[in-house]
């Protein structure tokens, strides 16, 4: 009778849980020490019915602080995209409204466009709904 080897399949376990570990101390659990990419008003936001990406929002703002890469931009929100309420608690994409305030920080690639143009990976809406 072959006897079979259970080393490979414990390797396998164990690598596959470890790239599940990296993946999800990857994700941002926390609002973002960094200057974000633009902070503003949305004045629009979209839910997209063919995902990706989930939604669809432009940010307009007034002067930005150093670092800031746009006063205006489109930004794509994804399923990596953390969203965060005003005390940095997690919230999802159903809760960007038009008329909010938010902090936008961008990963992978923006278009220099005019209004910029990237993907969000994490916003912070940090205030309320402009009345």
């Amino acid at each position: 009778m072959a006897r079979t080897n259970v080393r490979p399949f414990r390797m396998l376990s164990a690598l596959a849980l470890c790239m599940t570990a990296v993946a999800l101390l990857g994700c941002t659990s926390s609002v973002p020490a960094e200057t974000p990419g633009i902070t503003g008003s949305i004045t629009y936001a979209a839910l997209n019915q063919t995902p990706p990406p989930l939604a669809s929002i432009t940010v307009e703002g007034g002067p930005q602080p150093d670092g800031a890469v746009s006063d205006k931009a489109v930004v794509a929100v994804t399923e990596k995209t953390a969203v965060f309420d005003a005390e940095g608690g997690r919230t999802d994409v159903t809760a960007l409204r038009v008329g909010q305030q938010v902090k936008v920080w961008f990963t992978g690639p923006v278009a220099e466009s005019y209004p910029v143009q990237g993907a969000a990976s994490a916003i912070q809406i940090t205030g309320a709904l402009a009345k």
